[in-house]
């Protein structure tokens, strides 16, 4: 079989618990925010308040941030982490910590990698899904076993994207088809009920989906017909589906055409095809990009933002990168994660600062 390099997407950003990344053109990992476990990956247990470089030179095709740990893949496919590791989240067979990238210790090439609170996800360029970290609520989709510091594959049909939330994990079928794993405790499944799943779970409903995201306790996905649908917690109107939680996808009242989602830990946001970003849910700190500190339970759309291209919310922030190849980020910054170089809470799209090199 002939490889095929991967090359570096353009607009690749990733928000994280308390931290955010992004990629230049030429892959480098750029990070800021929240070091404490050594998830900016540059050798330092320093906070950031503009973006770092990753240390090892490596070339990367996407990235994805976790609460306290980051994942990456390379152009070749093999797939790199750095941070927390109490759980053997980074996948290179300890549990010790990492402040540089080491490279993930079975399985690949990969496409994609997906970076949770206490475990990760890959998917394989043939469609196969490995998972590795903790399993306490049967995410990794694996049986047996309450962590895995190495990856293991999930037995399910094939995946065309993943997604991981706080403690589940789902992903989508070449069909449009969506399954979910792990935690359900508030429904964020989708299967109508509330029991945890240890093996992928068809997300019931007729509809096709065409992207997927989920948050702490709640999963939105993209239909087929542009629409958003979310179910799970809606403590905060996260949901956007008006008042009470769902253990069955629910469509967003919004009146656009989205592409894309992303959910943080009690807000969501959505690009539309336009390449505009609407937000809902918990707004303290100005994460749904308003220019308030308002909550919203419905759809609000983020002003001062030139064509976005990727959109990613996690914990209390977002972050956007536009086609021109610029991060913005909103919301909480006490550990510098939108990257502006201050730890002032932003409730309005701000630019991070080129990289520290």
């Amino acid at each position: 079989m002939v490889s095929v390099a991967l090359a570096p997407e353009r607009g690749v950003v990733a928000a994280g618990g308390r931290h955010s990344c992004a990629l230049d053109e030429a892959g480098a990992a750029l990070c800021w925010g929240a070091n404490d476990q050594g998830q900016l990956g540059d050798g330092t247990r320093e906070d950031h308040v503009g973006p770092a470089v990753v240390a090892g030179g490596l070339a990367f095709a996407q990235v994805s941030a976790g609460t306290s740990h980051t994942c990456a893949v390379t152009r070749d496919g093999d797939v790199y982490c750095w941070g927390n590791n109490e759980h053997g989240q980074l996948g290179d067979a300890t549990t010790l910590p990492r402040d540089t990238p080491v490279r993930v210790s079975a399985g690949g090439p990969f496409r994609l990698v997906r970076a949770g609170f206490s475990h990760s996800c890959a998917l394989s360029r043939a469609g196969s899904v490995h998972c590795w970290g903790s399993n306490a609520y049967g995410q990794l989709g694996t049986s047996g076993g309450l962590t895995r510091s190495t990856p293991a594959a999930v037995s399910g049909p094939s995946f065309g994207t993943i997604t991981v939330g706080w403690n589940h994990t789902c992903g989508i079928t070449s069909a449009g088809e969506l399954f979910c794993w792990g935690s359900n405790n508030a429904g964020q499944l989708g299967d109508g009920s509330r029991d945890d799943r240890r093996t992928p779970t068809r997300v019931v409903g007729t509809s096709r989906f065409v992207a997927v995201a989920a948050g702490n306790q709640h999963t939105c996905a993209v239909g087929a017909d542009a629409a958003v649908y979310c179910w799970g917690r809606n403590t905060f109107g996260q949901l956007g589906t008006g008042p009470g939680d769902r253990v069955v996808p629910t469509r967003v009242e919004a009146e656009a055409a989205f592409s894309t989602v992303t959910a943080g830990a009690v807000h969501t946001c959505a690009r539309t095809a336009g390449s505009q970003v609407y937000c809902w849910g918990r707004n303290t700190f100005g994460q749904l990009g308003d220019g308030t500190t308002a909550d919203h339970a419905s759809a609000v759309r983020v002003t001062g933002l030139p064509g976005v291209a990727a959109v990613q919310a996690s914990g209390a922030h977002t972050c956007a990168a536009t086609a021109a190849g610029d991060t913005y980020c909103w919301g909480y910054n006490i550990e510098g994660q939108l990257g502006d170089g201050t730890r002032n809470h932003r409730s309005r799209p701000v630019r991070a600062a080129p990289p520290s090199r």
